[in-house]
């Protein structure tokens, strides 16, 4: 466990743009969708932020499927471990090569685990905009790749549940 902080931090330093890396990207993050259904709380392992109870724990990943996929890594600082997972799986949902895939996988065992609920709730809020946008005809974007993904995410996550 304790190479998981580093290999969060190997994660969101690759380019999800690059395709050249997808290979690395998707076999850290299949090998990190595994890692993530291990029975305790990854809080215990999380040398972040520290947060003194459940409702800082929450904030401490709030907004992070609202914010742009492409934050700067010094952005993700304040974020804890869960929220690190959060943001860089939801960075690779709007890509369009198998590294999509894993990220989905990620989310879905991530999002389903025990104490993580109110993170679901806001990704189902987050997948229904991104939906509603969609509907809309919203130019920009990645709406069809993120789309996809959201309801890659939902099949595995209710699969699991």
């Amino acid at each position: 466990m304790a190479d998981l902080e580093p290999l969060v931090a190997l994660l969101m330093s690759i380019d999800a743009a690059e395709h050249a890396s997808w290979q690395v990207a998707y076999s850290l993050m299949v090998w990190l969708s595994m890692v993530v259904m291990v029975p305790f709380d990854l809080a215990i392992i999380d040398s972040g932020p520290a947060a003194a109870d459940a409702a800082a724990a929450a904030a401490n990943t709030a907004g992070v499927f609202d914010a742009p996929a492409d934050l700067a890594a010094g952005a993700h600082a304040s974020l804890s471990l869960v929220g690190k997972i959060l943001a860089v799986a939801r960075r690779y949902l709007g890509s369009t090569g198998p590294a999509r895939e894993a990220a989905a996988v990620l989310l879905a065992r991530l999002l389903t685990r025990p104490g993580l609920q109110p993170r679901l709730r806001e990704f189902v809020q987050w997948g229904a905009a991104q939906l509603a946008a969609r509907e809309a005809g919203g130019e920009g974007g990645d709406h069809d790749e993120i789309t996809s993904s959201f309801l890659m995410v939902r099949a595995w996550a209710w699969e699991w549940d």
